[in-house]
C-alpha cells in the first residue's frame, strides 16, 4: 500500500504541464521534419512518418526530450527537502523505484502520444499507405498485408519504447549526481558512449539503445515483444541501481 500511494502521487505528477510541453516539442520537431514530403502526390502518412522519425532530430526527440517532464522530478525534491519526506513515509527503495517507474510511463507518453498526433494531422490531407517505401518489419508483415493502422502504431510503440529508458537514465544519473539538468542531459551522453564502447570492445548489439531499431525478428509480434522484454529487464537493472545510489546517498547525508 505504502508503495501503490507513492507511486499513484508520482503518477499525478508525471500528467503535468511538462508533459503536454514535452508533447508539444516533439510533435512540432516532427512536423517540421517531415512536413517538407507532404505536397509530393506520391506520398503517403506512413512514409512521412517514417522519414520523421527516422531523421537526425530523432537524438533530440528519442533521448533528451522524453526526460524533460519528470526525469528532474527526482533531483528538485531532494534540493526541496520533499524528498526526505516520502522517504520516511514509505522508504528509500520505494520511492526511488516509483521514481524509475514514473520515469517510464512518461518518457513512453511523450513519444507515442505526439507520434500519434502527427499521424492524426497528416491523414488529414495524405492517405494512410498506398505503397510500398522501406523495408521496415512493421511495414512488410502488417502494411502490406491490409493492416496499415496496427503497423503505424505498432512502430511508433516500438520506437516509444526507447524513449522509456532514455528517460529512466536521466533519472539513475540524477541519483548519483543530483541535479535536474543532469537528467535530462544523460540519457544523450550515456547511451552515445555505450555505443561507441559497445562497437569498440563487440559487446552483444541488443545492448546498444543506439541501433535497437536492426534487432533480429521475423514478424511484428516477435519484434516488438523482444522490445517489451529488453525495455523491462532495463528497467528492473536501472531501479536496482538507483536503490543502491540512493541507500548510499542517504547513508552519507
Amino acid at each position: 500500500m505504502k508503495f501503490l500511494r507513492v507511486f499513484a502521487t508520482d503518477l499525478r505528477q508525471v500528467f503535468s504541464w511538462r508533459l503536454a510541453a514535452a508533447i508539444l516539442i516533439t510533435f512540432i520537431i516532427y512536423s517540421f521534419a517531415g512536413f517538407g514530403f507532404v505536397n509530393d502526390e506520391y506520398i503517403d502518412v506512413w512514409y512521412v512518418l517514417e522519414m520523421a522519425v527516422w531523421g537526425s532530430t530523432a537524438f533530440f526527440t528519442i533521448y533528451v526530450i522524453p526526460a524533460f517532464s519528470f526525469a528532474p522530478s527526482l533531483a528538485m525534491e531532494w534540493q526541496s527537502g520533499a524528498s526526505r519526506l516520502w522517504i520516511i513515509r514509505t522508504g528509500s527503495d520505494r520511492y526511488t523505484i516509483s521514481k524509475i517507474l514514473g520515469c517510464a510511463v512518461s518518457g513512453f507518453l511523450t513519444h507515442f502520444v505526439a507520434t500519434v498526433l502527427l499521424m492524426v494531422v497528416l491523414s488529414a490531407k495524405l492517405p494512410l499507405y498506398f505503397k510500398s517505401s522501406t523495408t521496415e518489419l512493421y511495414e512488410i508483415t502488417l502494411m502490406q498485408n491490409g493492416y496499415p493502422l496496427a503497423g503505424m502504431l505498432l512502430f511508433i510503440a516500438d520506437r516509444s519504447l526507447k524513449t522509456v529508458v532514455a528517460a529512466e537514465i536521466g533519472m539513475v544519473a540524477s541519483v548519483f549526481f543530483i541535479h535536474p539538468y543532469v537528467a535530462i542531459a544523460a540519457p544523450l551522453g550515456i547511451i552515445l558512449t555505450m555505443s561507441r564502447l559497445i562497437y569498440k570492445y563487440n559487446f552483444p548489439s541488443v545492448l546498444d539503445l543506439a541501433w535497437w531499431n536492426s534487432l533480429p525478428a521475423n514478424t511484428a509480434a516477435e519484434a516488438i515483444l523482444i522490445k517489451l522484454v529488453l525495455t523491462l529487464l532495463y528497467t528492473v537493472f536501472f531501479s536496482w541501481l538507483a536503490v543502491i545510489g540512493m541507500r548510499r546517498r542517504i547513508a552519507h547525508v
